[in-house]
């Protein structure tokens, strides 16, 4: 009652006070109370009789964020630098607070669009800010309809540790609807290391008639909160009549270097499941007293490819001779596939395995076994003089594309099998470009000289992200950083779009070069630059951080897209915060 007998006191002295000062005054304590309707249309009425005051048309602006009416926000914004240029794109700290007002309004009438896509946008964009600000979108989105949105929210809420958020995931964890959110949540609760999660996940992973992967995700939980899992619950997950807890049991052990929990590994290697056994023998060979007594020496001879090279990277770690003689015969293999893992297996066996990769190096024609070997004597720092050329002409003589690839613990050169994908386009070609990139940079670690044609050579590389990355290897390795910002400045002229954009991009980030800044800008403004790469462009100019992009960065708030006016205002709000 009292609340509403002050709203209607001030309502009504509004009619007895006319002039811009005081309507200015009424319009702040409206604010006060939440009126935002109420002190917009005080500020209106006093805009009629002075439609060009900055005070004023500062206060409307700022109540229209609160509104979160952002077309009508960002047409008074638009008055606002016409009619006062001086102040709203000179003196950016005097008008930090109203900036960040309009950019924050822009992000969060973006989080309840109907659009996923345009959400998932908001997200993002508040997430790179990294502001408390951020924490009220990431909370709406945890309750937002679509799973994915959802899964994104869990993981986003680890960055701001915030108790609201940490309850939220709590709920989350317990009753969403969506299993693969509830496992978001459990593992955002553990990455947070929360305390008043950890009942929940405790009670998760004891729950047997939970989920295979929901007990997964608690016991990834429980990892991240205490150094060790408790013997009782891998005692449990081993005598499971679900192979993937079984297997998950053989990762626990693994992965926290349980060595006195080695036994459980015995009964895991004689398994019925093929994917347990693997996960049991390489957590045998990855415990620290790796010893002989194990009953490995079987299954070197089964005919599964992968199980047989894993109980013979086994064998060779441990010392013996035998698993050496039957991983050759996978070396020679007629399945390309099973070549390059058992060159991936030879590449985790350390010491142990430099003579057969020597041998085996000067005798192979498999470009992608070469590659492997060579990397597992690269990393011992042993043979050199042969690896480091043969690497450089496998890569040379390796026409498929290539990725890393993973099984288990085993991580080695293999085959890309990638697909093109509609929502990212070349996607197998940058992953292959991205692979050969790193392999240049272990080169590089042997012969510096050669890095110097390899990066100049991918800096023409026509692909967003690829040439930055090459020229951000040339930037580490060269003696002369001028000599690669010339380099670079000469690419600013270069009859590609795409060459001339990330040439800027490099100079800008490691430069910190205004030409650069400039010639961004001012490939945003060409009618023919593509709209994925103006999108590119604005999370750049966020990442560069530099308040001298804050006016381009203000009239971009106007585009029509949805997208860029969010990239936009997430770049403002980096730009204003570094």
């Amino acid at each position: 009652m009292t609340r509403l007998f002050y709203i209607i006191f001030l309502l009504v002295s509004c009619q007895l006070w006319a002039n811009s000062d005081t309507a200015l005054h009424r319009a702040k304590l409206l604010s006060t109370v939440r009126d935002f309707h109420g002190a917009l249309e005080v500020v209106e009425t006093a805009l009629k009789n002075d439609p060009a005051r900055a005070d004023l048309l500062r206060q409307k602006i700022l109540l229209l964020a609160s509104l979160q009416d952002e077309k009508s926000m960002l047409a008074t914004w638009a008055d606002f630098r016409k009619n006062h240029p001086e102040v709203a794109q000179n003196d950016h700290n005097q008008e930090e607070h109203l900036v960040e007002a309009v950019a924050w309004a822009v992000i969060r009438k973006a989080a309840q669009h109907p659009s996923p896509l345009i959400r998932f946008e908001a997200a993002y964009a508040a997430h790179r800010t990294h502001d408390a600000k951020g924490v009220s979108v990431v909370s709406e989105l945890l309750q937002d309809q679509n799973v994915a949105l959802r899964c994104m929210a869990a993981e986003l809420a680890v960055a701001f540790r915030d108790e609201k958020l940490e309850t939220k995931l709590i709920l989350a964890s317990q009753h969403d609807r969506s299993p693969p959110v509830r496992c978001a949540a459990l593992i955002s609760l553990g990455k947070m290391r929360s305390l008043k999660g950890r009942d929940v996940i405790s009670a998760r992973l004891r729950d047997m008639t939970a989920s295979y992967a929901e007990r997964q995700a608690a016991i990834l939980a429980e990892l991240y909160i205490q150094p060790t899992i408790e013997r009782s619950s891998l005692e449990k997950l081993c005598q499971s009549k679900v192979p993937e807890e079984r297997q998950l049991a053989a990762d626990c052990i693994r992965i926290q270097q349980l060595g006195d929990c080695s036994d459980l590994l015995g009964p895991l290697i004689q398994d019925p499941s093929i994917d347990v056994q693997i996960a049991a023998l390489q957590a045998q060979g990855g415990l620290p007293n790796c010893v002989n007594g194990i009953t490995h020496q079987p299954l070197m001879h089964t005919e599964d490819g992968v199980l047989a090279i894993t109980a013979c990277w086994l064998d060779i770690i441990m010392g013996n001779t035998e698993g050496a003689a039957v991983l050759e015969r996978w070396l020679g293999a007629e399945n390309p596939a099973y070549r390059a893992l058992s060159a991936g297996a030879l590449m985790h066996t350390g010491a142990r395995g430099i003579d057969l990769s020597k041998k085996w190096l000067e005798a192979t024609t498999d470009p992608l076994v070469a590659i492997n070997l060579s990397l597992h004597l690269i990393k011992q720092r042993t043979h050199l003089d042969t690896a480091v050329p043969i690497l450089q002409e496998a890569l040379i003589a390796v026409k498929d594309r290539i990725t890393w690839s993973t099984k288990g613990i085993f991580r080695y050169i293999a085959r890309a099998d990638d697909l093109h994908s509609p929502l990212m386009p070349r996607l197998p070609e940058m992953k292959d470009l991205y692979c050969r990139l790193e392999l240049y940079q272990v080169l590089a670690t042997c012969d510096p000289s050669i890095i110097q044609d390899i990066c100049t050579t991918f800096l023409h590389e026509h692909t967003l992200g690829i040439a930055a990355a090459a020229a951000m290897l040339l930037i580490q390795e060269a003696d002369e950083n001028t000599e690669v910002a010339t380099q670079l400045s000469e690419l600013l002229q270069n009859q590609s779009d795409v060459i001339r954009l990330q040439a800027a991009f490099i100079l800008c980030v490691a430069f910190q070069d205004g030409e650069a800044l400039k010639a961004l800008q001012e490939a945003f403004s060409h009618t023919h630059t593509k709209r994925e790469h103006k999108e590119q462009i604005l999370l750049g100019l966020g990442a560069i951080g530099s308040k001298n992009s804050l006016p381009f960065l203000y009239d971009v708030l106007g585009d029509p897209s949805p997208v860029i006016r969010i990239r936009a205002a997430g770049a403002i709000l980096q730009c204003l915060y570094q």
